[in-house]
């Protein structure tokens, strides 16, 4: 099973998830899955618009079984942020998204 949810979220709330993204530990591993889904946000984001938009992995860490991204993009002339938080467990796929 796979279970998702999006969180649209105030310049408060993403900076404080930011912020405990960047204490997380760090591994390669962990890297080039934020980097897929990286590849995956800029897929959805040229497609829903139809313009070229860049978006970049600005961080990334894990926890026991958690696994967070920061994405960063930009779009109308201004950076948006996607914070990705994906969990396996033994029900499924868990991912949150949060957005500004």
């Amino acid at each position: 099973m796979f279970y998702s949810y999006t969180e649209r979220a105030n310049l408060k709330r993403i900076n404080g998830l930011e912020k405990s993204i960047e204490g997380l530990a760090k591994r390669v591993e962990v890297f080039q899955l934020c980097d897929q889904m990286r590849g995956s946000a800029k897929a959805k984001l040229i497609k829903d618009s139809g313009r070229s938009i860049d978006v970049a992995a600005v961080n990334y860490g894990y926890s026991g079984s958690i696994i967070a991204c920061t994405l960063k993009y930009m779009h109308d002339n201004q950076v948006g942020t996607q914070l990705i938080f994906m969990k396996k467990a033994s029900e499924g796929m868990f991912m949150v998204f949060v957005t500004d």
